[in-house]
């Protein structure tokens, strides 16, 4: 999902696939304001993809973890940036709210808003190094349980994302056993495609028709809800976040047979520079939202805002790939890499 190195050649696949997805987190984002007015349209789009967005963005990087967790040098890079930006971006955040006059709590170690993704990634990347000797299979099998399990500690929430650490490290380590050849290949197959369009044609059938009953998972596909706080029976609550896990896998396979193989120009542009529309948008969003443009437009064009605002997240998704959101992160990155050779040098 983030920075990317200069290659000769580039999986067009991949990108097109990251650029689907990243597209997916700004619109999500862009629907709660529609969940806060009630909009049934704006529930439906936000558990559509919140069914999958998240458990397969973490499988993209699981799939290409291994050269970075083989390799110190990189490991260290990649986790000092990646933990970097989290306070960086947090920050932001803070002064944003601030200014909006809504008075933020800021805690390092604490976050539900968007920078929780960056921290949780670091320590993936860590704890893949540090696990990289045991069996994969077991270790997917431990992390499942232990998923399944933690829910029940409702002290678990947005400290350290112990809870989206622990409910989302098995995507990534399923991530990391297939790998991205594997699966490119695998989702490929006809009858792939096939069954994934059907999948897809399914859920969208769910979400408008059967949205209310579709609609108790939403606290489960975020991760960071106890199941004291899920709309569930508490003693089967492991059996819905086990369903859930299962909705995952196979709506996120779906979605991976239908993106084409050919170059789609705006996809894959957006695939290339997912970090910085994932590290500018939600800043963006919180302006927009203190001026009152999202609530101006719902009270103008009512329900259809929902349409708008669907555009202009595309729209902005397309403004955040040209270079100059990139240069900044490209300027970091380069710092955080000359302070690791000097130190290395001396």
């Amino acid at each position: 999902m983030f920075r990317q190195k200069k290659k000769t050649s580039r999986n067009t696949w991949f990108d097109n696939l990251k650029g689907l997805l990243i597209f997916s987190v700004v619109l999500g984002h862009f629907m709660q304001v529609g969940i806060d007015k009630d909009v049934t349209a704006a529930k439906g789009i936000w558990i559509f993809i919140y069914s999958f967005h998240m458990p397969l963005f973490l499988f993209t990087n699981g799939c290409m973890c291994e050269h970075v967790i083989n390799d110190k040098k990189k490991l260290k890079e990649r986790v000092i940036e990646l933990f970097s930006l989290y306070v960086i971006l947090k920050i932001i955040i803070f002064v944003i709210r601030s200014i909006g006059g809504k008075e933020p709590d800021f805690s390092l170690f604490s976050d539900s808003e968007i920078p929780w993704y960056l921290f949780a990634l670091a320590v993936f990347y860590l704890l893949s190094y540090v696990l990289k000797g045991f069996n994969k299979i077991w270790l997917l099998s431990f992390s499942i349980i232990l998923a399944l399990i933690a829910g029940f500690d409702s002290t678990l929430e947005d400290f350290c994302q112990i809870s989206r650490v622990i409910v989302f490290y098995p995507f990534f380590v399923l991530g990391w056993i297939i790998g991205i050849e594997r699966i490119q290949k695998f989702v490929r197959q006809m009858w792939v495609r096939i069954v994934g369009i059907i999948v897809l044609a399914a859920l969208v059938y769910v979400c408008v028709c059967h949205l209310d009953d579709y609609y108790i998972f939403r606290e489960l596909f975020t991760g960071r809800n106890p199941y004291n706080r899920v709309d569930v029976s508490y003693y089967f609550a492991p059996l819905y976040r086990l369903i859930t896990y299962v909705i995952s896998v196979i709506v996120s396979i779906g979605v991976m047979a239908i993106v084409p193989n050919r170059r789609l120009p705006v996809l894959n542009m957006m695939g290339q520079h997912t970090m910085q529309i994932y590290f500018f948008h939600r800043p963006i969003l919180y302006i927009l939202t203190y001026v009152g443009l999202y609530w101006k437009m719902s009270d103008m064009i009512g329900n259809a805002a929902i349409y708008v605002w669907g555009v202009c997240a595309l729209l902005l998704c397309i403004v955040l790939v040209f270079p100059m959101f990139g240069k900044p992160l490209k300027w970091y990155s380069k710092v955080i890499n000359s302070q690791r050779m000097n130190k290395n040098k001396e």
